[in-house]
């Protein structure tokens, strides 16, 4: 919400939708569903994003993972996308000075299948996914410098 909220401030026109699983013995095992096979069926409220064959400039969705790195991904489709996620991957870099943070373009926790959502929601399949640690997803320091660093980079697109 961090990244809504700030873009809003700034009177951009976005959109979020969350989707959290709580449950004290790990919302993984208990509602963990890929980005991949998400599906307005089963919630209905993300739906909204895909009425009238309505589709977004840009998306970006944020992941939890059990490695240690931040990973940025999202669709392939072409060299300024690539660009964009480089400069995305350096603009966290540099907020989180000790935390590794890298560009992944294939493989799991990449975000680069069609199917993903962030890539289903957009005109051109180039969502950006961002793969957070829990060492990263727990410290509100590390979050904030993500989302900021998410904001510069999407505030002169929007």
């Amino acid at each position: 919400m961090l990244v809504y909220e700030a873009l809003a401030r700034q009177d951009k026109p976005v959109q979020a939708w969350i989707a959290r699983g709580i449950n004290p013995d790990g919302a993984h095992k208990c509602w963990h569903i890929t980005s991949t096979e998400i599906s307005e069926q089963s919630f209905p409220r993300l739906g909204s994003l895909f009425q009238s064959g309505r589709r977004f400039a840009h998306a970006i969705s944020f992941h939890g993972h059990k490695g240690s790195e931040v990973i940025v991904g999202g669709g392939e489709v072409g060299d300024e996308h690539a660009a964009f996620k480089k400069r995305l991957c350096e603009r966290i870099a540099a907020a989180l000075p000790g935390v590794t943070v890298r560009v992944k373009t294939s493989g799991d926790l990449a975000g680069a299948q069609p199917a993903n959502i962030v890539n289903r929601v957009t005109k051109l399949g180039n969502g950006i996914q961002i793969e957070q640690p829990r060492s990263v997803r727990r410290d509100d320091v590390q979050r904030a410098a993500i989302a900021n660093a998410v904001v510069e980079s999407y505030a002169g697109l929007i």
